[in-house]
């Protein structure tokens, strides 16, 4: 039987997840096509990435629930994993924007630019790691 943390049928955290994560790409493409220059591409760039963040955390809250309260439930002992790339790609992303709130206009830094890089590759890569952590964990049942 398949549990989880569910609004009108649909589980949260798999309506949620690709919000933030466009959200946080959006503000690194922006911040690209800024090229370390101020302007309102890098204000607007900042501010996508702190909507990313935020929503990304309440995501991610979502897709751990389903790990701790459903895991013994059956099918959704790996769904909730989901949640730990994405709250890893949160944290970048965070620190990224965290790097940037003192400079003017939210300028991004090379740290927070190299942070957003590393945040956009695990993106890219978290269905293929979420695969193989699932496949992982029934290997060992």
């Amino acid at each position: 039987m398949l549990r989880q943390v569910k609004r009108t049928g649909h589980a949260v955290h798999a309506a949620l997840a690709p919000i933030p994560l466009g959200l946080m790409a959006f503000g690194a493409g922006l911040d690209v096509l800024a090229a370390g220059r101020e302007g309102p591409l890098t204000w607007l760039a900042f501010w996508a990435i702190a909507a990313g963040v935020a929503a990304g955390t309440w995501s991610a809250m979502f897709a751990v629930a389903d790990w701790v309260f459903f895991a013994e439930s059956g099918d959704t002992s790996v769904c909730g994993l989901d949640g730990f790339p994405t709250a890893l790609v949160v944290g970048l992303f965070g620190l990224a924007a965290l790097l940037r709130v003192g400079s003017p206009e939210h300028v991004a830094p090379p740290a927070a630019m190299a942070l957003e890089v590393v945040g956009l590759a695990l993106t890219v890569t978290k269905t293929w790691i979420g695969r193989e952590l699932a496949s992982w964990l029934q290997e060992r049942r």
